[in-house]
C-alpha cells in the first residue's frame, strides 16, 4: 500500500490587504486580515476556548473578533496634512470565527474604517503605512478615487486612469504611501507625477 503524506494547508500569501477610497467628503478604509489555515488557526481558536468544550460560545467568539481586529490595526497610521486621523469603525464580519476549534478551516476579520475630510480641503496630503507581523511580507494596498480628487503625487504604486485606482502599492516597515490629491477645480491644468520611494 501507498503512503502519501496529507497535503500542506494554504498559506496566504498576504494575510493582510488593504483598500482605500476618497470620496468627495471622507475616506474609507477596509482592512481584510486572515489567520493560515491548518495549525495556526487550530492554535488560535483553542487559546480563546476557556472552558476547552471544542466550540468557541459567543462571548469567546467575541474575544476572538476583538483579538483580530487588534492585530490587524497594530501597525496601521494614517495621516491627514501630517496629523494623525482616529478612523471610526463602520463594519466589523468575522469569517469562520464559529467553526469548531479543531477545525482547520482560516480564520480571519473585514473590517471597515471612515475618517471625514474637512469641506474646505482643496490639496489632500495623506500618508499611509502599514506592515504585516512578518516584516519579510508586504500589505497590499488599492486607493480609488472619486472623481473629483486627481493624483499629484504618489510615491509608490501604477495609476489607472480608467478604474481611477492606484494599484501595486505595497506596505513595508520601511515605506508607506504618500498621496497628494486635488479637488478636479484645481486639478485641470497639473499632472500626474509617481515619485520614487524615499522621495
Amino acid at each position: 500500500m501507498l503512503l502519501t503524506a496529507p497535503a500542506a494547508a494554504h498559506k496566504f500569501e498576504h494575510p493582510k490587504i488593504l483598500r482605500l477610497g476618497v470620496a468627495e467628503a471622507e475616506l474609507v478604509i477596509s482592512v481584510n486580515y486572515d489567520v493560515n489555515p491548518g495549525d495556526e488557526a487550530r492554535q488560535l481558536r483553542a487559546v480563546f476556548d476557556r472552558d476547552s468544550d471544542g466550540s468557541l460560545s459567543e462571548h469567546e467568539q467575541a474575544q476572538v473578533m476583538d483579538y483580530l481586529e487588534r492585530t490587524a490595526l497594530l501597525w496601521l497610521r494614517l495621516k491627514l496634512g501630517g496629523t494623525p486621523v482616529e478612523l471610526t469603525r463602520k463594519q466589523a464580519q468575522g469569517s469562520h470565527v464559529d467553526a469548531k476549534v479543531n477545525s482547520a478551516d482560516s480564520i480571519g476579520i473585514s473590517l471597515l474604517y471612515s475618517a471625514p475630510i474637512p469641506p474646505s480641503t482643496a490639496r489632500l496630503e495623506l500618508e499611509l503605512s502599514d506592515r504585516d507581523k512578518d516584516a519579510a511580507k508586504v500589505v497590499p494596498l488599492t486607493a480609488d478615487l472619486a472623481p473629483l480628487w486627481r493624483v499629484e503625487l504618489a510615491t509608490q504604486g501604477e495609476w489607472q486612469p480608467r478604474l481611477r485606482s492606484l494599484e501595486r502599492v505595497f506596505l513595508t516597515p520601511s515605506e508607506g504611501l504618500r498621496l497628494v490629491l486635488l479637488r478636479s477645480a484645481q486639478a485641470q491644468t497639473s499632472t500626474t507625477r509617481i515619485a520614487p520611494p524615499g522621495s
